[in-house]
């Protein structure tokens, strides 16, 4: 499973992925002692599913669509 990861998203560097992952887990870490330090209770997993795919619905919906590529002018003759 983690060489397969490795492969589709860091060019077969499991060394790279689970980097990654150590970094992730800091992250998480830093973000719930915050959470704690303000008192906050910590999400359970169904609610951090819902409020993950809620962040992304809305990203969704904010993200601009690409302008279409305009024609390019013709060159006349010399």
């Amino acid at each position: 499973m983690l060489k397969a990861e490795a492969d589709r998203n860091y060019h077969g560097n499991v060394s790279a992925l689970v980097a990654a992952m150590a970094r992730e887990l800091d992250r998480r870490a830093a973000a719930g002692e915050v959470l704690e330090w303000f008192g906050v209770e910590p999400m359970s997993a169904a609610e951090a599913e819902d409020f993950e795919a809620q962040v992304a619905r809305e990203l969704k919906a904010t993200t601009k669509p690409k302008a279409a590529a305009r024609p390019r002018a013709r060159r006349r003759a010399a």
